[in-house]
């Protein structure tokens, strides 16, 4: 049987729209659990990305409510890259680009290095590995162009809430609007 992980924008996008819908990863994962990228993927050829995960959160009273499927696993780049990644938003119902919108306190995005052109040009955010980090993020870089029109930029996290945790992470490239932060 093949290993288990991601080897092809195909199964990437699979595995996103299983995260987004609350679906079992099962058939991605190793034996403990890790959803590992097994080679390099070029999505040059990728119209319109939608993030992995899609948990929306909101601020009432002191109370952090988290609706929608944050992505709450571990996935493990093993030094892999995702090159080509270009996401144009043009909406005023805010939409954001980043390879992952939501990363639980549960998640874990590691080893991973990502090329991007991100262009939001009405409402929205933009940030090279996720839009909200409540997890982890270790030993991931990110080379490009970012860019919110109107919203905030990060070169690895929009934000990093609560319990989120960003280590030996890099970013190169530019990063353009009024909120920018070049990690977080």
């Amino acid at each position: 049987p093949a290993k288990p992980g991601i080897a092809t924008v195909e199964d990437l996008t699979a595995f996103r729209d299983a995260v987004n819908a609350g679906e079992s990863t099962a058939q991605w994962e190793d034996a403990g659990g890790v959803v590992s990228l097994l080679g390099d993927i070029d999505m040059k050829d990728v119209a319109g990305w939608t993030p992995i995960g899609n948990a929306s959160y909101k601020w009432e009273k002191n109370l952090l409510t988290i609706e929608g499927n944050a992505f709450k696993g571990t996935f493990d780049g093993q030094g892999h890259s995702i090159t080509g990644l270009t996401i144009t938003t043009n909406t005023t119902d805010g939409e954001n680009a980043a390879l992952f919108d939501g990363i639980g306190s549960d998640g874990t995005v590691k080893n991973l290095q990502v090329e991007v052109n991100y262009t939001v040009q009405q409402n929205g955010a933009a940030g090279g590995i996720a839009y909200a980090n409540y997890g982890t993020i270790t030993a991931c870089s990110v080379k490009g162009d970012i860019t919110a029109n109107s919203g905030a930029v990060g070169g690895i996290a929009v934000s990093n809430l609560d319990t989120g945790i960003i280590t030996a992470c890099w970013y190169n490239g530019q990063l353009k609007e009024r909120n920018i932060g070049g990690i977080v």
